[in-house]
C-alpha cells in the first residue's frame, strides 16, 4: 500500500512541476486576453488595461459572419475610430493581414478582420495615457447593433 501512495504522490509532484513551468509566461510574452466576437458582441465587454503593460489580444471567431475588432473614439459609421488607439503604436497582428490592416479603411486605422471559425491576435504595449475607449465592429450594420465595448487604460 505504501508504494502504491509513493507512486501516487511521485506522479502528482511531477505533473504540477511539469503544468507550472508549461503555464508560467515569460516576461517578455506579457498578458493575454481572451476575446470572443459572435452576432453580435463581443465577450468579454468590457477591457481593463494597464498604461505600458504588455499585451495580446486572441480573438476567437465564434459567429457565422466576419467580424472584426478596433478601438479609439469618435466612432464613424462603417469606418471605425477617428482617434484610433492603435494609430501610430508598434502593434503586430496575426495572421498577418495582406495589406495595411486588410480592413479597407486606410493605413491610419489598426483592427483585426477575423473570419468565421477562425482565430487571430493583436500585440501591442499598452499607450502610457490613462483613459476610456470603446472598440467595435465596423463590419456593416454590426456596431449598429450593438456590437462594442470599453477598453479602459489605467
Amino acid at each position: 500500500m505504501r508504494y502504491v501512495v509513493a507512486i501516487v504522490a511521485s506522479a502528482a509532484v511531477v505533473t504540477a512541476a511539469c503544468g507550472a513551468s508549461a503555464s508560467t509566461p515569460r516576461a517578455d510574452e506579457g498578458r493575454r486576453i481572451e476575446v470572443s466576437m459572435k452576432e453580435f458582441a463581443f465577450t468579454p465587454v468590457m477591457l481593463s488595461l494597464k498604461a505600458g503593460e504588455k499585451v495580446t489580444l486572441a480573438f476567437k471567431q465564434a459567429g457565422t459572419v466576419e467580424h472584426e475588432f478596433m478601438a479609439g473614439r469618435d466612432p464613424t459609421k462603417d469606418m471605425g475610430y477617428m482617434k484610433d488607439l492603435f494609430a501610430g503604436l508598434e502593434h503586430e497582428i496575426t495572421p498577418t493581414p495582406a495589406s495595411g490592416h486588410g480592413m479597407g479603411h486606410g493605413a491610419e486605422r489598426v483592427g483585426v478582420r477575423v473570419p468565421p471559425g477562425r482565430t487571430a491576435t493583436l500585440t501591442f504595449v499598452v499607450p502610457s495615457k490613462p483613459g476610456t475607449y470603446e472598440f467595435g465592429c465596423f463590419v456593416a450594420g454590426h456596431y449598429e447593433a450593438g456590437m462594442k465595448g470599453t477598453l479602459s487604460i489605467q
